[in-house]
């Protein structure tokens, strides 16, 4: 499921403020809610989530393109390979960002994994072992 989202919330008086949310489903099932009462708009959606700053810090490089993760390693940052969509999917969230007001960051860990530079994902790390 995707968990990052971009979203246009309607305030009062016609006017919007943008929001990148970069956590878990309970931050994307938050934003998500607002679609479905007809107080915002989920503009742009992306594979994978975070639990720590490291890791939201990460997404962003990702989603801007200032940082790729190598194919070996996507499993445990995205939970899949990214696909050539997936790689046009963060480039339209790129350009996304540069209008982005304010940021939701949810943070429910400070466990860290990391590997080569990488912040990998505790969630599908746990599962890619398991298997």
């Amino acid at each position: 499921m995707n968990k990052l989202r971009i979203v246009d919330i309607f305030l009062d008086g016609n006017k919007t403020i943008r929001i990148c949310g970069i956590g878990s489903c309970r931050l994307a099932s938050m934003l998500d809610s607002l679609q479905e009462i007809g107080k915002g708009e989920v503009l742009w959606t992306a594979s994978g989530f975070s639990h720590n700053s490291k890791q939201s810090l990460q997404l962003l490089r990702i989603i801007r393109g200032d940082q790729t993760v190598p194919e070996e390693y996507q499993d445990f940052v995205f939970g899949s390979r990214i696909t050539e969509w997936g790689r046009e999917n963060f480039a339209n969230g790129s350009e996304l960002l540069e209008d982005v007001d304010m940021f939701a960051i949810e943070i429910s860990t400070n466990y860290n994994f990391s590997l080569e530079n990488l912040q990998l994902n505790s969630d599908y790390l746990q599962s890619a072992l398991i298997r």
